[in-house]
Protein backbone atom coordinates (compact mmCIF):
# COMPACT_ATOMS: atom_id res chain seq x y z
CA UNK A 1 0.00 0.00 0.00
CA UNK A 2 1.37 3.79 -0.99
CA UNK A 3 -0.07 6.73 -0.98
CA UNK A 4 -0.15 8.65 -3.94
CA UNK A 5 1.04 12.14 -3.57
CA UNK A 6 -2.72 13.44 -3.73
CA UNK A 7 -3.64 11.83 -0.43
CA UNK A 8 -0.32 13.27 1.28
CA UNK A 9 -1.13 17.03 -0.73
CA UNK A 10 -4.93 16.49 1.43
CA UNK A 11 -2.79 15.77 4.77
CA UNK A 12 -0.83 18.63 4.21
CA UNK A 13 -3.37 21.07 3.32
CA UNK A 14 -5.28 19.87 6.49
CA UNK A 15 -2.61 20.51 8.61
CA UNK A 16 -2.04 23.89 6.81
CA UNK A 17 -6.00 24.88 7.39
CA UNK A 18 -5.89 23.47 10.75
CA UNK A 19 -3.18 26.69 12.21
CA UNK A 20 -4.82 28.81 9.94
CA UNK A 21 -8.11 28.36 11.89
CA UNK A 22 -6.14 28.34 15.38
CA UNK A 23 -4.68 31.54 14.50
CA UNK A 24 -7.50 33.39 13.12
CA UNK A 25 -9.93 31.75 16.27
CA UNK A 26 -7.03 33.17 18.35
CA UNK A 27 -7.25 36.71 16.44
CA UNK A 28 -10.87 36.94 16.21
CA UNK A 29 -11.37 35.43 20.06
CA UNK A 30 -8.83 38.57 21.12
CA UNK A 31 -10.86 41.54 19.21
CA UNK A 32 -14.49 40.27 21.06
CA UNK A 33 -12.73 39.93 24.04
CA UNK A 34 -10.46 42.66 24.46
CA UNK A 35 -8.53 42.20 27.80
CA UNK A 36 -5.49 43.95 29.41
CA UNK A 37 -3.03 41.06 28.77
CA UNK A 38 -0.05 43.08 29.60
CA UNK A 39 -1.47 45.91 31.35
CA UNK A 40 -2.37 44.53 34.65
CA UNK A 41 -0.12 45.89 37.71
CA UNK A 42 0.19 44.08 40.74
CA UNK A 43 1.07 45.29 44.17
CA UNK A 44 2.79 43.14 46.72
CA UNK A 45 1.53 42.38 50.01
CA UNK A 46 -1.84 42.53 50.68
CA UNK A 47 -3.90 45.93 52.49
CA UNK A 48 -6.11 45.17 55.45
CA UNK A 49 -9.19 47.50 55.05
CA UNK A 50 -9.78 48.47 58.94
CA UNK A 51 -13.23 50.15 59.98
CA UNK A 52 -13.12 53.55 62.18
CA UNK A 53 -15.02 53.49 64.76
CA UNK A 54 -16.35 56.29 66.15
CA UNK A 55 -19.02 57.19 68.44
CA UNK A 56 -22.65 58.09 67.74
CA UNK A 57 -21.20 61.86 68.13
CA UNK A 58 -18.81 61.23 65.88
CA UNK A 59 -15.74 61.92 67.86
CA UNK A 60 -14.39 59.16 70.26
CA UNK A 61 -14.04 60.02 73.75
CA UNK A 62 -10.66 60.45 75.02
CA UNK A 63 -9.48 59.46 78.09
CA UNK A 64 -9.45 62.35 80.78
CA UNK A 65 -5.60 63.38 81.69
CA UNK A 66 -7.04 62.90 85.50
CA UNK A 67 -7.94 59.37 85.60
CA UNK A 68 -8.36 57.17 89.20
CA UNK A 69 -6.37 54.38 87.85
CA UNK A 70 -7.17 52.35 90.94
CA UNK A 71 -10.44 52.40 90.95
CA UNK A 72 -9.75 51.55 87.29
CA UNK A 73 -8.35 48.38 88.00
CA UNK A 74 -10.79 47.37 90.79
CA UNK A 75 -12.81 44.68 88.60
CA UNK A 76 -10.88 42.76 85.94
CA UNK A 77 -10.58 39.18 84.40
CA UNK A 78 -7.87 38.02 83.89
CA UNK A 79 -8.99 34.79 81.40
CA UNK A 80 -11.24 37.71 79.44
CA UNK A 81 -7.52 39.55 79.02
CA UNK A 82 -6.67 36.53 77.69
CA UNK A 83 -8.92 36.16 74.77
CA UNK A 84 -8.18 40.10 74.49
CA UNK A 85 -4.08 39.48 73.88
CA UNK A 86 -5.21 36.92 70.88
CA UNK A 87 -5.64 40.31 68.84
CA UNK A 88 -2.18 40.94 70.12
CA UNK A 89 -0.65 37.36 69.66
CA UNK A 90 -0.75 38.22 65.89
CA UNK A 91 2.14 41.02 66.42
CA UNK A 92 3.79 39.87 70.38
CA UNK A 93 4.62 37.32 72.03
CA UNK A 94 4.78 36.26 76.00
CA UNK A 95 7.47 34.10 76.67
CA UNK A 96 10.36 34.38 78.93
CA UNK A 97 13.08 35.16 76.36
CA UNK A 98 10.97 35.06 73.71
CA UNK A 99 11.53 36.24 70.10
CA UNK A 100 10.34 39.58 69.40
CA UNK A 101 8.11 38.90 66.09
CA UNK A 102 6.20 42.30 64.03
CA UNK A 103 6.28 43.92 67.52
CA UNK A 104 8.43 43.43 70.61
CA UNK A 105 8.00 40.69 72.87
CA UNK A 106 5.89 41.28 76.02
CA UNK A 107 7.59 38.94 78.99
CA UNK A 108 7.36 40.95 82.38
CA UNK A 109 6.10 44.59 80.32
CA UNK A 110 4.23 46.00 83.06
CA UNK A 111 7.51 48.24 84.88
CA UNK A 112 9.55 47.77 81.71
CA UNK A 113 11.56 50.55 80.50
CA UNK A 114 9.97 51.75 76.90
CA UNK A 115 11.82 50.71 74.17
CA UNK A 116 14.06 48.24 75.85
CA UNK A 117 13.53 45.12 74.38
CA UNK A 118 16.86 43.74 72.71
CA UNK A 119 16.83 43.33 69.11
CA UNK A 120 13.84 45.10 68.15
CA UNK A 121 13.86 47.65 65.71
CA UNK A 122 11.84 50.43 67.99
CA UNK A 123 10.55 54.03 65.79
CA UNK A 124 12.37 56.63 66.51
CA UNK A 125 9.26 58.60 68.47
CA UNK A 126 9.46 54.94 71.02
CA UNK A 127 13.36 55.11 71.13
CA UNK A 128 12.78 59.23 72.20
CA UNK A 129 10.48 57.73 75.23
CA UNK A 130 12.35 55.37 76.15
CA UNK A 131 15.47 57.73 76.48
CA UNK A 132 13.39 60.12 78.43
CA UNK A 133 13.78 57.19 81.38
CA UNK A 134 9.83 56.13 80.85
CA UNK A 135 8.68 53.09 81.89
CA UNK A 136 5.63 51.29 81.14
CA UNK A 137 2.98 51.32 84.27
CA UNK A 138 0.05 50.72 84.49
CA UNK A 139 -1.82 53.83 83.47
CA UNK A 140 0.77 54.31 80.59
CA UNK A 141 -0.02 50.69 79.45
CA UNK A 142 -3.65 51.71 80.02
CA UNK A 143 -3.33 55.20 78.11
CA UNK A 144 -1.17 53.22 75.43
CA UNK A 145 -3.46 50.70 74.44
CA UNK A 146 -6.57 52.97 73.97
CA UNK A 147 -4.76 54.56 71.22
CA UNK A 148 -0.90 53.45 70.47
CA UNK A 149 -1.00 56.17 67.43
CA UNK A 150 -2.21 59.03 69.68
CA UNK A 151 -0.29 58.35 72.99
CA UNK A 152 3.17 58.04 70.77
CA UNK A 153 2.81 59.70 67.57
CA UNK A 154 5.33 58.56 64.91
CA UNK A 155 4.54 54.87 66.74
CA UNK A 156 5.31 51.70 64.17
CA UNK A 157 2.62 50.13 66.20
CA UNK A 158 -0.75 49.98 63.55
CA UNK A 159 -3.06 48.80 65.92
CA UNK A 160 -5.81 50.95 66.27
CA UNK A 161 -6.14 50.48 69.78
CA UNK A 162 -8.61 48.68 72.19
CA UNK A 163 -11.46 51.32 73.11
CA UNK A 164 -13.64 49.49 75.71
CA UNK A 165 -11.95 49.98 79.08
CA UNK A 166 -12.30 46.79 80.35
CA UNK A 167 -10.89 45.06 77.79
CA UNK A 168 -7.55 47.22 78.24
CA UNK A 169 -7.80 46.34 81.98
CA UNK A 170 -8.26 42.69 81.56
CA UNK A 171 -5.50 42.73 78.91
CA UNK A 172 -2.77 44.41 81.00
CA UNK A 173 -3.84 42.18 83.84
CA UNK A 174 -3.44 39.12 81.54
CA UNK A 175 0.32 40.63 80.79
CA UNK A 176 0.89 41.16 84.48
CA UNK A 177 1.09 37.14 84.97
CA UNK A 178 3.93 37.27 82.38
CA UNK A 179 6.96 38.30 84.80
CA UNK A 180 8.89 36.31 87.46
CA UNK A 181 7.95 39.23 89.91
CA UNK A 182 4.52 40.23 89.32
CA UNK A 183 4.29 43.98 90.15
CA UNK A 184 1.31 44.89 92.26
CA UNK A 185 -2.11 46.38 91.24
CA UNK A 186 -2.83 49.84 91.55
CA UNK A 187 -4.36 50.67 94.99
CA UNK A 188 -6.27 53.33 96.36
CA UNK A 189 -4.15 56.17 98.29
CA UNK A 190 -5.52 57.27 101.85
Amino acid sequence: MSMNNFEIDKIFCAIIVALVVVLLSDNIGNTLYAHKRFAMQFERGYKVEVEEQSSTSGKEAAIPAEIDIAAIFQNFNVSQGEMVFKKCAVCHTTEKNGANKVGPNLWNILNAKVASREGFAYSNAMLAIGQSGAHWGYEELYRYLYSPKKYVPGTKMAFAGLKKDLDRVNLIMYLRTFSDNQVAPPTQAN
